[in-house]
């Protein structure tokens, strides 16, 4: 059972009216394991400044923050079934649940937001912060996919015949798969485009197959 579901003709709009606390710092540290604990979560990106790429340490603490009872597991904090959902701000944190969004013959727009605090990998998940499946479309032009973990696509699994877009100033850092797809996994390769605005990053998968994306 998810926290929150939009049905067909349904439109849905999360949005924060206070901006996460984010403290940058430069960090060449070996260990880039996003992790997320108690609204707060530290991922890690490459950022060029002077013609010199180097590693950045980003601590966000939620202004707003979304999460499951501890003894709920629930589906999704999300899910779409039908309907659109925006996400333009905030923390999702599923901590005991599946996923944070799961979108269902529906349509996914992220803006902004923190999708985070995923680990479903027990369940052999497909999907850990997003998975789009069936005839879905989902448009991820920022905000943050990190600190997830699944058994296929750490970050979103996708099996959408639909398009799936990823770019802007999207993030998908640090998020982990047991078999593949350690950032995205996705079935349907052609219906995915990404663009060279969004930033994918130490992002792993223990294996990788052909019809996977191990960004």
């Amino acid at each position: 059972v998810p926290v929150f579901k939009v049905v067909a003709n349904g439109d849905f709009t999360i949005m924060d009216s206070v901006s996460a606390n984010e403290e940058i710092t430069e960090n060449n540290v070996t260990d880039t394991t996003s992790s997320y604990h108690d609204g707060i979560l530290t991922y890690y990106v490459l950022q060029t400044r002077n013609n010199i790429t180097n590693k950045f340490q980003h601590v966000a603490t939620a202004a707003g923050l979304i999460t499951s009872r501890d003894d709920s597991n629930a589906d999704a904090i999300v899910t779409v079934d039908g309907g659109k959902f925006q996400l333009h701000g905030g923390m999702f944190a599923n901590t005991t649940g599946v996923r944070d969004v799961y979108v269902n013959n529906g349509s996914f727009t992220m803006l902004g937001g923190y999708l985070t605090g995923i680990n479903n990998s027990r369940l052999k998940g497909r999907g850990g912060a997003v998975s789009v499946m069936n005839a879905s479309t989902a448009t991820i032009s920022g905000g943050v996919i990190a600190g997830n973990r699944s058994f296929y696509g750490g970050g979103i699994h996708i099996t959408s015949s639909e398009p799936v877009q990823i770019g802007g100033t999207a993030v998908i850092s640090g998020n982990t798969a047991d078999y593949h797809g350690g950032g995205i996994n996705t079935i349907v390769k052609n219906h995915l485009s990404i663009t060279d605005s969004a930033t994918i990053c130490f992002n792993r998968a223990h294996q990788a197959e052909t019809a996977s994306e191990d960004n």
